[in-house]
């Protein structure tokens, strides 16, 4: 038997990367489209007409320094990047639109959720989220989500779990704003090594219930790209 050529290796792992594709797509939930906008990172369904908006990307073309790979991407029907700016002379119009978009995107009455990519700290990887680890994420959510003149309602709870292939942290809670409405918080924390992902369900209580189903879909068929290099 003739010894395998590059050539030959090169196509054979082209073949399996499209069968593998191909499983997965057979796989997904229906009504669901893979999204690969973030293949090097990460791979996700989303609801079919979903995109991902990275505005980490919008930001550097602001003249905004934000390295390459960090920063917020919003998962929704709409291209939420594009609702911050620049706005000419004259499009103030439009500007108030993206503003309306903006606020409907926080207080979840236009579906969506978001992962906030951060540069990785010692104890997170893909093979463990240590309890140091664990702990950071959820001092930057509690100081983010709980912090002064806010109202505890569900006190901020943290689950080890596997999360995209790799190991990861759920934080869950509930908030109330000084004289304002109450926030539900869902976190699923998980690192590659080099970043921290927090994929983030954030919403008033009245809207939370009704975009969970799609988070929760969602983040199920999540797969981080060094999830299988990593066993």
């Amino acid at each position: 038997m003739k010894p395998m050529t590059r050539t030959t290796t090169m196509l054979s792992s082209v073949v399996l990367m499209a069968l593998a594709c191909a499983v997965l797509e057979a796989q997904l939930p229906e009504g669901y489209v893979l999204n690969d906008a973030l293949k090097a990172q990460f791979t996700l369904a989303l609801p079919a007409g979903w995109m991902a908006s990275d505005q980490g990307q919008r930001m550097r073309q602001l003249g905004v320094r934000i390295p390459e790979g960090f920063g917020l991407v919003y998962f929704s029907s709409v291209n939420v990047a594009e609702a911050f700016g620049p706005f000419e002379k004259g499009q103030e119009e439009q500007g108030q639109k993206s503003l309306d978009v903006l606020r409907q995107i926080n207080t979840g009455e236009l579906p969506s959720f978001f992962v906030d990519r951060h540069r990785a700290e010692k104890g997170m990887s893909c093979h463990s989220l240590t309890a140091k680890g664990s702990q950071k994420v959820f001092a930057m959510i509690k100081d983010s989500d709980f912090g002064k003149g806010t109202t505890t309602l569900e006190p901020l709870r943290m689950d080890s779990t596997t999360i995209g292939g790799c190991q990861g942290a759920r934080y869950r809670g509930r908030v109330q704003g000084r004289n304002g409405p109450e926030w539900v918080i869902d976190v699923q924390a998980v690192s590659d090594g080099s970043v921290l992902y927090l994929f983030s369900l954030r919403n008033r209580a009245e809207n939370f219930a009704k975009n969970f189903p799609v988070y929760q879909t969602a983040m199920s068929t999540l797969r981080l790209s060094v999830a299988d290099s990593a066993r």
